[in-house]
């Protein structure tokens, strides 16, 4: 998923590792998802596809993504909308 920063360029919000190894592949398109999304939903957006991935997050990095989310509380209902 992608969405615009306004200089008609993309913010990767996830997938960034699918789009590493599509230019790795050497695939000049990509097919992806584009939303506009503030910057605190773009934020919850790849925090949750980090801790989905079930990879390892640095927990300084995983610290300040709770952090924040304690500043901006968010219902599921509200988070989905």
């Amino acid at each position: 998923m992608v969405t615009p920063e306004g200089d008609g360029a993309f913010w990767t919000v996830f997938g960034a590792h699918r789009l590493e190894a599509a230019k790795r592949a050497g695939l000049p398109t990509l097919k992806c998802v584009m939303r506009k999304l503030s910057d605190i939903e773009a934020f919850f957006a790849a925090e949750a596809e980090n801790l989905q991935r079930n990879t390892f997050i640095d927990p300084v990095a995983e610290a300040r993504g709770f952090s924040m989310a304690r500043r901006f509380p968010l219902t599921l209902r509200s988070g989905s909308n």
